[in-house]
């Protein structure tokens, strides 16, 4: 039996080397695909870290330009409540000027009626002249037909005087 064993044994150590060789060999397979799975791992890892940087800098990027817009909607949006206040003053100079227009119009109404009242207070105040010196005239005309007459009842009573000495009548 003992080559029998030796055969069963050249067998098995037949059957050990081949499947230590197959061993091998899958180890070593099985090795290359752990470095080659490592590698891939690595550059999927590459990969990502790079696209992970590539999303935050895209994600900054965005950050910044909708910051910008952001600023540029508020300062837009300043510049219109600005442009609705100057508007708003510039109606209320409109109306000012509007105003001042038609204070103008009245103020040249209020003259032209104020020209016309002193022309008629001036035509008024010569026929009132020329009254006075009517009423002067004749004043003076009576005062010296009164005077005249004053003095030509003094002559009288003068001349009555001796008139009346010579003829007295007393009333008793």
């Amino acid at each position: 039996m003992a080559i029998f064993k030796t055969e069963l044994e050249r067998r098995i150590a037949r059957k050990f080397k081949e499947i230590e060789t197959k061993v091998k060999t899958s180890f070593s397979i099985i090795n290359s695909e752990i470095n080659q799975t490592e590698q891939s791992l690595d550059s999927m890892k590459k990969y990502l870290k790079s696209q992970d940087k590539q999303h935050q800098y895209a994600k900054n990027q965005d950050n910044k330009i909708r910051q910008q817009f952001r600023k540029d909607v508020d300062e837009f949006s300043q510049k219109i409540k600005e442009l609705k206040l100057v508007l708003q003053r510039a109606k209320e100079i409109e109306q000012e000027v509007v105003t001042k227009s038609d204070l103008a119009k009245i103020e040249e109404n209020i003259k032209s009626s104020f020209k016309e009242q002193i022309e008629s207070f001036k035509e008024q105040e010569k026929e009132f002249k020329k009254h006075i010196n009517d009423f002067n005239k004749r004043l003076h005309k009576i005062e010296k037909t009164h005077n005249h007459i004053n003095k030509k009842t003094e002559n009288n009573k003068k001349k009555k005087s001796w008139f009346s000495k010579v003829f007295s009548f007393e009333k008793k």
